[in-house]
């Protein structure tokens, strides 16, 4: 019935039976009466058919949109039910990261070095129950800061079977689109997805189980402990919402960091990084230098 509806069966049939019904009557048309202008037996036949189908029509049209109203409703309630349900999953996963990092903060520092280890765990699990797209992997890579550059690597899986085994070495490739999500600010990290014809190149896509990725940089002020990632199989499976959870999964994880690091481990990495942009500029101007003397 819902499908007849949607065809417009039901209120075709109710005009056709209104048209048929009204032309019956006509006293003018010689097959529809005899020359007396005595409508003819079939006649007669055709108006109480057409005048019993006007209401069925009608009827049957306004069962199938109770039916339609009903089912959306259904729909809406499942939607709405859904929904609740992933958001309290998210909360939740949330929960569990900034939980795990209060504990940590109240922690002496000696306990702190192997705590810090399970917080990846438990943050990359946590930031895998965010979203509710089918097949996701979330990774933590730990940033080390060496003479030649800045390393992305240890990297920390939970979701698909496959972990994760890539290292970013910026010595190797300083033009990869990681270092620019690194240095930029976090709230700008977008979605990323193998259709997208600018980003073409920022990711080897024919040999990655994955079509689209976030990856959010962890960092408290000048202060970069990492980067936070989930990757979906297919382009169009991450959404906005997504990438909002991974923000603020990142978000409290440098907060946790920040806290469980004392202030000359917290100072000792800001200057490291500080350190490197310095001798790179520095190396970027006796290159200048260099060749405007040639």
């Amino acid at each position: 019935m819902l499908e007849l509806r949607e065809h417009h069966v039901f209120i075709a049939g109710t005009l056709i039976a209104s048209l048929i019904s009204a032309l019956s009557f006509c006293p003018y048309y010689p097959v529809l009466v005899d020359a007396d202008g005595n409508a003819y037996q079939w006649t007669i036949i055709i108006r109480v058919v057409s005048m019993v189908l006007i209401p069925l029509f009608a009827a049957a049209d306004k069962t199938a949109d109770v039916q339609a109203k009903a089912d959306a409703k259904s729909d809406a309630n499942e939607a709405s039910q859904e929904a609740q349900k992933a958001y309290r999953q998210s909360i939740s996963s949330l929960l569990l990261i900034a939980n795990w990092g209060a504990g940590i903060a109240k922690d002496p520092p000696s306990r702190k070095k192997t705590l810090l280890k399970d917080l990846r765990t438990v943050s990359v699990a946590a930031t895998h129950g965010l979203s509710i797209a089918p097949q996701t992997r979330a990774t933590y890579y730990t940033l080390k800061t060496t003479a030649d550059g800045r390393v992305l690597g240890e990297p920390v899986s939970h979701g698909r079977v496959e972990e994760s085994t890539t290292i970013w070495e910026e010595a190797k490739d300083p033009a990869h689109s990681v270092w620019g999500i690194m240095d930029g600010e976090d709230v700008n990290a977008p979605i990323v997805r193998s259709t997208d014809e600018d980003k073409k190149d920022w990711a080897d896509w024919d040999n990655k189980r994955y079509k689209s990725f976030i990856s959010v940089p962890v960092k408290a002020g000048g202060v970069q402990f990492g980067l936070l990632s989930l990757n979906a199989p297919k382009s169009e499976d991450l959404t906005e919402t997504d990438r909002m959870a991974v923000l603020v999964a990142a978000r409290i994880m440098a907060t946790t960091l920040s806290l469980a690091h004392e202030p000359p481990a917290l100072k000792e990495l800001e200057d490291s990084l500080d350190r490197l942009r310095s001798d790179r500029a520095a190396g970027l101007g006796s290159v200048d230098s260099s060749m405007a003397n040639r």
